[in-house]
């Protein structure tokens, strides 16, 4: 049975992440184990007990198969690579998860899709507020050609009480600044890395999409290779806050620069 499983998973190809499922069967991802890691420190400081998880781009599903594994009573996966279904359709028949795909997805499509990502809630869920207790935005931020407006999009389906978890590249800079990757040259060696913020410029991108960086959220971070080697990878959760609790002037600003169809904070 698992040589049977074993060449049904190889037949798969492009496989990202590693995951274990179970019998001595892992499946050949790229293994970046040190950022791995990284995600799961940071997952070990939320708990997903009884929540409802949203994975934005999820890919294989690692990340969301964990955090169903640590307990969310339900998770979403949505990712904008379709061709990533198989792979994760092939770990939740094998884990036997009940976590619910939504490929071919685009963050900027979240607010639009969420009654559809909803209406699998089980019956009567204590958390059903037409939000999501806990998102995951791992590897995605620096994909994005328009960050703020994915940022705009996981605000708005969050609950007010809720958490979110980045990972993201990172700019080695004390000042609030982000590189543009022209080309796919300048740092990563890949055209669809658009960007690379500062943990200032992270935390001031927050600010203007009514997210707040929680102090001491940031677990660990390792370098990877970049201009001067100043470009790494980072971790952090985030906290919704209330459009009334800004100063007029920067909710004024927040409230009018993203026009229709894009949601409304």
């Amino acid at each position: 049975m698992v040589e049977s499983l074993r060449r049904e998973m190889n037949s798969y190809p492009d496989w990202f992440h590693n995951i274990d499922l179970g019998n001595g069967l892992v499946t050949p991802g790229r293994g970046y184990e040190s950022l791995w890691r990284m995600n799961r420190r940071l997952m070990d400081r939320v708990d997903f007990r009884g929540k409802s998880v949203l994975d934005v781009g999820a890919y294989d599903g690692m990340f969301s198969f964990e955090a169903e594994r640590r307990g969310a009573a339900y998770v979403a996966a949505t990712d904008r690579v379709p061709r990533a279904l198989d792979r994760f359709n092939f770990c939740k028949r094998v884990l036997r998860s009940n976590v619910v795909p939504f490929y071919n997805t685009s963050v900027y499509e979240l607010t639009g899709w969420l009654p559809r990502l909803l209406g699998g809630l089980p019956s009567g869920y204590a958390g059903t507020t037409g939000k999501f207790d806990a998102v995951i935005c791992f590897g995605v931020l620096y994909h994005l050609k328009d960050p703020m407006a994915g940022l705009a999009h996981i605000r708005s389906v969050v609950k007010d009480n809720g958490v979110v978890l980045f990972e993201t590249a990172c700019l080695r800079s004390r000042r609030p600044l982000m590189y543009f990757n022209t080309d796919g040259k300048l740092f990563y060696p890949d055209v669809g890395t658009w960007w690379a913020p500062s943990l200032a410029c992270l935390k001031g991108m927050c600010r203007g999409s009514l997210l707040e960086v929680v102090p001491g959220s940031i677990p660990w971070r390792f370098r990877l290779s970049g201009i001067g080697r100043k470009v790494g990878r980072i971790g952090f959760l985030a906290r919704p806050v209330p459009l009334e609790s800004m100063e007029p002037t920067y909710r004024s600003a927040i409230e009018t620069h993203y026009p229709i169809p894009l949601p409304r904070l």
